[in-house]
């Protein structure tokens, strides 16, 4: 059951099924979360979980790299081929079914084999730590980054572009991008602080400085971009 532990992500497919992802474990609820079966992953403070929809195979990146299984969390393989050996952020699958791995001091990296093997995703992110990951388009991303603020990427993750004019280089948690309209971005920092940018990352404006907030976690942009954020308490 799910009372009283700490869930680290939190994923809801198409079918109704919850994944939770914990500082120990898997969990999938088939219930609508009134019960809560653990899966056989072997997870260490889990930090993206991706279902590829086309087939149903789960995908879960953890202090140990990325594991995936493809029976529903029976059973797991890992996904290390050509990955490095810390910690992975963020997850996350493009439209064409390309995966993106988020990693601490080590940048980002992309699978187009399903995890078979992967690839460093640019030069322009060696020793970057990438937090968090935003597929706004089948073309367009945006990652947040300690100390480096937000990149963005027109072409599908190969080359990338900082864009912090109005940020500068704050220690940025997460990006996410609004679901009315695509020009509309928004970013969290690790002080608590939350931008935003009516030009698809050009120029950033400070919306809200947090007096509690040590850090914001998520940010869920709403019907008329009204947002919610979740944040981590100092």
């Amino acid at each position: 059951a799910l009372p009283g532990r700490s869930v680290k992500r939190l994923l809801i497919r198409p079918n109704g099924d919850i994944l939770a992802g914990l500082s120990d474990s898997l969990l999938i609820s088939h219930d609508n979360g009134a019960t809560w079966p653990a899966t056989k992953a072997t997870v260490q403070n889990t930090g993206g979980i991706v279902v590829d929809e086309s087939d149903g195979t789960i995908y879960v990146g953890s202090w140990s790299g990325v594991s995936k299984s493809t029976d529903g969390g029976s059973t797991w393989t890992d996904c290390m081929s050509g990955l490095p050996n810390v910690s992975v952020n963020d997850l996350a699958m493009n439209s064409a079914g390309v995966l993106f791995s988020a990693h601490q001091n080590m940048g980002l990296y992309f699978s187009n084999d399903k995890g078979g093997t992967w690839t460093s995703a640019s030069a322009e992110l060696e020793g970057v730590s990438v937090k968090s990951i935003q597929i706004a388009d089948a073309a367009t991303m945006y990652i947040a980054t300690a100390g480096m603020g937000v990149y963005k990427s027109t072409d599908a993750g190969s080359t990338w572009v900082q864009m912090v004019t109005g940020m500068d280089k704050q220690d940025c948690s997460v990006v996410s991008v609004s679901t009315d309209n695509v020009q509309h971005v928004y970013a969290g920092t690790l002080s608590g602080r939350l931008y935003g940018s009516t030009d698809a990352g050009a120029t950033w404006t400070q919306l809200l400085l947090s007096q509690y907030a040590q850090s914001i976690a998520c940010i869920l942009p709403g019907p008329n971009d009204v947002l919610q954020a979740g944040v981590v308490w100092d």
